[in-house]
């Protein structure tokens, strides 16, 4: 059996390659590149918002549709959340998953895990 650390571990990592895929989904949802300009990013958002709203499109998963594509161009219209996006999906394990503003994952932790599976 699977120590309580060995599941654990597998958690976290399961974690941070699901939020490395959904990083590169916000691109893929409005079918724009990596090196999009703002008024590409618009112009999508703009043809995918008309053809996803739900007022004018009736089908089950057109609303859940519109709130991904306003997700991702909120995301991708601010220059800042850009950045950051941008930084975490390329940084994601080379720095711990936190946007390359520190260096070292383990180094953050004043938790000792062991003290979490002792009886």
């Amino acid at each position: 059996m699977a120590s309580a650390q060995s599941v654990l571990t597998f958690a976290v990592c399961i974690l941070l390659i699901a939020e490395v895929i959904l990083a590169k989904r916000h691109y893929d949802i409005l079918g724009v590149p990596k090196n999009a300009s703002e008024r590409q990013i618009k112009k999508a958002f703009h043809k995918l918002a008309m053809k996803y709203h739900p007022e004018k499109n009736k089908s089950p998963d057109a609303e859940a549709k519109f709130r991904e594509i306003a997700e991702a161009y909120e995301i991708l219209s601010d220059e800042n959340k850009r950045k950051e996006y941008d930084g975490f999906c390329h940084d994601a394990f080379t720095s711990g998953g936190r946007g390359g503003k520190e260096k070292n994952f383990h180094q953050h932790f004043n938790f000792n895990f062991d003290d979490l599976f002792k009886d």
